[in-house]
Order: structure tokens, then sequence, then C-alpha cells
């Protein structure tokens, strides 16, 4: 993978960043309303949102390490096979 992308793990954490960042607004009407029904209703989209956002996290950890274990696999065949040809 070039280092000039952004990994997977990071790019989710910057995703989930920026809905929170839209959230906030709606979130704090909610909250602000001292409605018993809207406070628990902000409550469960935090929930929601942190759910959700730990598993795309999950995935995407599982996804950067087989990527680094298989460019780590692919360097170590490349450098035996320039050994071989060298010693040939």
């Amino acid at each position: 993978m070039p280092s000039a992308q952004i990994p997977c793990v990071e790019m989710v954490a910057l995703m989930a960043m920026s809905d929170l960042e839209q959230m906030e607004g709606p979130w704090m009407e909610l909250m602000q309303s001292k409605d018993p029904e809207s406070v628990a209703v902000a409550f469960r989209l935090a929930l929601a949102h942190l759910t959700q956002t730990s598993k795309r996290l999950q995935m995407a950890d599982v996804i950067h390490s087989v990527e680094q274990q298989g460019a780590t696999a692919y360097e170590a065949v490349s450098h035996q096979r320039l050994q071989g040809a060298a010693e040939a």
C-alpha cells in the first residue's frame, strides 16, 4: 500500500468524526428539549453511531492487518527471487 494513502482504520475514524460533527446540532436540540422521549432518541442515536463505528473500525483493522501481512509476504518472496537471480 503506498504511503500516500490514508490507512483504512484512519479513514473510518475520520468519517465517524465527520458524522458526529454533523449530528451535534440536532443532538443538542434534542437534549435541550428536556422531553424524555426526545432525550431517549438522542441517546439511542449516539449509541447506534458508536455501535456502527465500532463494527467498522474492527473490520477496517482486520483489512489493514491482512494488507500488512500480504505486503510483508510479497516483500519476502521478491527478496528470495532477487537472491536466486543473483546467485544464478
